[in-house]
């Protein structure tokens, strides 16, 4: 921090060159790879392409096999709307998911935007608050 004092050719290589730099490329690049983090665990968490492909596939893989030989109406009917339901379960469960997927990128990627405007934001509104107190 005393170097600062010391060196003023430093100082101002630090505040003409080195910080507007810093501010403007630096740290909005952190912001940037953060979200890309942040959007990329929960694209794995909740994997839309795993989803989509087993849309309809029966939940937790549970359906209903006919074990005796021979045609039975009844047995047709019960097994066929068994394993209807197990699918229909399945698509309202990874439907459901899907959709919170999406609910979850969507905030990711506003907040995402909202600190980088703040960021942005922070001198301009930093600036207007120090005139407004010294017009005041």
């Amino acid at each position: 921090m005393f170097f600062i004092l010391i060196h003023p050719l430093r100082t101002g290589y630090i505040l003409l060159f080195s910080f507007p730099l810093w501010y403007v490329w630096t740290v909005p690049k952190g912001i940037v790879r953060k979200y890309g983090n942040y959007a990329g665990a929960f694209a794995e968490i909740i994997s839309f392409r795993f989803l989509l492909w087993h849309l309809f596939a029966p939940w937790k893989n549970i359906t209903d096999t006919p074990k005796k030989r021979g045609f039975n109406l009844e047995r047709f009917a019960e097994t066929f709307f068994f394993n209807l339901t197990s699918r229909v379960i399945g698509f309202l469960f990874r439907f459901t998911l899907m959709i919170v997927g999406i609910l979850v990128q969507s905030i990711c990627i506003l907040l995402f935007l909202l600190f980088l405007l703040a960021w942005y934001g922070y001198p301009f509104a930093a600036f207007l608050g120090i005139r407004y107190l010294l017009t005041a």
